[in-house]
């Protein structure tokens, strides 16, 4: 959730972790297909599983695919109740992991 421009998703792709990526904003999601796909965007070429979808932190999970096995969600704090309930969506037992930047990074 908040993919972002796509850097998370791509290093657990690589390691062949099938990732969904979860982004309102379009501009970094943007950036993200440009990580995640080849070029020229051909979807069917991709070297790894990889989806992206537009979306906010409080759309229930799966987003029309599998259940997830791991939810990471960055700069989560302003979202909290929405990511609240969003986690009350994930089967029992679902890791969530939170992340953000602390002051040295910003």
């Amino acid at each position: 959730l908040g993919c972002g421009s796509g850097l998370a998703l791509l290093l657990a792709a690589s390691r062949g972790a099938s990732v969904v990526g979860v982004e309102s904003d379009e501009e970094r999601l943007a950036l993200a297909r440009e990580r995640l796909l080849p070029e020229g965007g051909d979807w069917s070429a991709r070297q790894w599983d990889a989806r992206l979808v537009t979306g906010e932190a409080d759309d229930p999970l799966p987003l029309g695919g599998p259940a997830p096995t791991l939810v990471t969600a960055f700069d989560a704090l302003p979202e909290a109740v929405a990511l609240a309930g969003t986690a009350g969506t994930l089967e029992r037992g679902t890791p969530v992991v939170l992340a953000g930047w602390g002051p040295l990074e910003r």
